[in-house]
């Protein structure tokens, strides 16, 4: 068991094919081991496995850390309560090459992005709100030096 594992709440923008105009974002919620939940897309950390993100811009809106023994359990009980719960795949669950009318229906199939949710800015804004709401006041201050470290890098 590892004892660190990352929940994430990410934003996907294809670049080639134009996405319909219904106001609704791609949200993909998953978890990484790596400490940066966007390296989980960055071909440059070998995962194992062929990453090939070139036809999207790809954002992370929320990330939470989980530590511990049990850190991949809770990590992987977010996920599935977002997944299952709150945006079931009955109501809320998109085929990227359906949604973006793309001939090719396996274009995207190896790309580790097959359970996107289709949702409104409200519904991802007021998710983004509950689960900042559960953390503590450390988590909070942690989250905020990082932000401001990602912003000084970037700058």
């Amino acid at each position: 068991m590892r004892d660190y594992c990352k929940f994430y709440i990410m934003q996907f923008k294809n670049k080639v094919y134009e996405k319909p105009k219904d106001r609704k974002l791609m949200i993909k919620f998953g978890i990484t081991h790596h400490s940066d939940a966007m390296h989980r897309f960055d071909p440059k950390y070998d995962d194992g496995y062929v990453k090939d993100y070139s036809d999207w811009d790809i954002k992370c809106l929320y990330s939470q850390n989980f530590f511990g023994e049990h850190a991949r359990i809770f990590a992987e009980e977010l996920e599935r309560y977002c997944l299952h719960e709150k945006f079931p795949p009955e109501t809320f669950k998109v085929w990227v090459e359906d949604y973006l009318n793309i001939d090719n229906k396996r274009k995207y199939d190896n790309s580790g992005i097959t359970e996107i949710r289709l949702l409104t800015f409200e519904e991802v804004k007021q998710t983004i709100e509950s689960l900042k709401s559960q953390l503590t006041e450390q988590e909070l201050k942690m989250k905020a030096l990082k932000r401001k470290q990602l912003l000084e890098e970037t700058a």
